[in-house]
């Protein structure tokens, strides 16, 4: 409807402007309030809860022509479609049929096929590297150097796999094992709910994000 579309398109923006507060009102009934956040995680676990937040990592890196950061799951964190892929462009929303084709293909080795990894990712780059005139609204951009934002990808992801992998072995190794939980509890169920049921902070209704499907 048109009235998710707007407050999709809202959040999306709202995950860049993490220092901006947004308030939504439709009829004098309020859909969306977003307080301004301290970082992006913040902002993130705003609108997408904490649970979510803690099944994400943050890496960032650099080359000559281009910086990317973000937050990119864990491997036990997937969703079943692209609804939880976003890529700004100089902190503009964007589509890109290459970033999914290169995320899918970084993570191709640790989850399922048929499974997606959530992946918020912010690209700073010359924006002469980039042609926004493939879609009329200027939603989707074609890299001139897809090679070069490729091996960034890989190399993001690459780094959070590490992180994840230290993390278990430390788990394993050096923390005494907790029990296992309930699969019936609060959070195990929380990990598998779509994503319209993730709360948002101050929110009348419930969130529904759609990324690429």
């Amino acid at each position: 409807t048109e009235l998710r579309n707007i407050r999709e398109a809202l959040l999306k923006i709202a995950l860049a402007a993490y220092r901006t507060a947004f308030t939504f009102e439709v009829d004098g009934r309020r859909q969306v309030t977003l307080p301004a956040a301290a970082d992006r995680a913040e902002r993130i676990c705003q609108i997408f809860g904490r649970d979510i937040m803690d099944n994400l990592y943050y890496e960032e890196l650099s080359d000559l022509k281009a910086r990317i950061s973000g937050f990119l799951s864990r491997p036990s964190f997937v969703r079943h479609s692209r609804n939880m892929q976003f890529l700004y462009i100089n902190n503009r929303p964007v589509e890109s049929r290459y970033f999914s084709y290169h995320l899918a293909r970084a993570y191709e080795a640790v989850i399922p096929r048929g499974k997606y990894p959530a992946a918020i990712v912010f690209l700073e780059i010359d924006p002469e590297l980039t042609d926004v005139n493939v879609h009329p609204a200027k939603r989707e951009v074609r890299f001139r150097r897809p090679d070069a934002v490729h091996r960034l990808v890989v190399e993001q992801v690459r780094q959070a796999m590490n992180e994840y992998q230290q993390q278990l072995r430390s788990s394993l190794f050096h923390e005494p094992r907790l029990p296992q939980q309930d699969p019936s509890s609060d959070r195990a169920e929380s990990l598998q709910t779509s994503l319209s049921s993730f709360p948002l902070m101050t929110t009348a209704e419930p969130v529904e994000l759609q990324g690429k499907e």
